[in-house]
């Protein structure tokens, strides 16, 4: 099976959104798969299918409540349930413009998240510098040592995203993705357990301190009352005999 160069490049833009629900089948997944070329195709065809790949050749985004949004005219997600309860709007979310709900709102977060990640250190581009020169007065020294750190930067850039395009890089990030979804999962399954085994280990003590609680009260009423007389006489006799002990161990250590 060849990978042609566009579906490569598609595949740098590419975002994994684990869903929970989804767990249970990835953890049970054989990650020797990954080492195949048509069991990775497989995998990774099952990601882009359930939605958990998303990038330039997705339909739409699933959202935080399984809904698929999709970007509308103003740049913002949309998914067209009609959930909204503000006045502005007819109470439906998009489909092109307006309000969003909630969920599509946390979408244009990430994303703009992402972006700032993505843009956070690029220096100015080199190309309106250029043109600003064209009729403008000349460049200072310090003018011409920026544009020129942003040709090297646009450069590498380049070099970045020629070298990620090739059959072996994309393979290997295909792997690397398969192997992050199988070891968030085994995580995720992880941490229920032991969430699950904490709360049943405290449902226990507080069963048995409820049980312990209520046989000791109904011990301490069972209790006659010549039997407190002597339950307080033998103590009493045991605190006189400590604190003989205690005087005596002091005396001895002082002399």
């Amino acid at each position: 099976m060849s990978i042609s160069k566009e579906t490569m490049s598609r595949q740098l833009e590419v975002v994994l959104r684990m869903q929970a629900r989804l767990d249970a089948k990835w953890a049970r997944a054989d990650l020797q798969d990954a080492l195949h070329r048509d069991s990775l195709s497989r995998l990774w065809n099952e990601m882009v299918r359930d939605g958990e790949l998303t990038g330039p050749f997705s339909d739409g985004i699933l959202n935080s409540v399984g809904v698929t949004a999709r970007k509308g005219e103003t740049g913002h997600y949309y998914c067209g349930m009609r959930v909204l309860t503000c006045p502005c709007c007819d109470g439906i979310c998009g489909p092109q413009t307006g309000c969003n709900c909630g969920p599509c709102q946390r979408l244009d977060q990430e994303e703009n998240a992402r972006e700032a990640v993505d843009r956070k250190g690029w220096p100015p581009p080199s190309r309106p510098q250029f043109e600003a020169w064209t009729w403008g007065p000349q460049p200072t020294p310090e003018k011409l040592a920026s544009c020129l750190y942003s040709l090297i930067h646009e450069q590498a850039h380049s070099c970045n995203e020629a070298a990620s395009c090739g059959l072996w890089a994309c393979r290997l990030r295909q792997c690397l993705a398969v192997a992050h979804r199988h070891f968030g999962a085994v995580a995720q399954q992880r941490n229920q357990h032991c969430y699950n085994t904490v709360v049943s280990k405290a449902n226990v003590m507080g069963e048995s301190l409820r049980t312990a609680g209520k046989t000791g009260s109904s011990g301490r009423k069972g209790i006659k009352p010549i039997e407190k007389a002597t339950i307080g006489l033998a103590r009493v006799g045991s605190r006189a005999a400590l604190n003989f002990s205690f005087a005596f161990l002091r005396r001895a250590w002082r002399s």
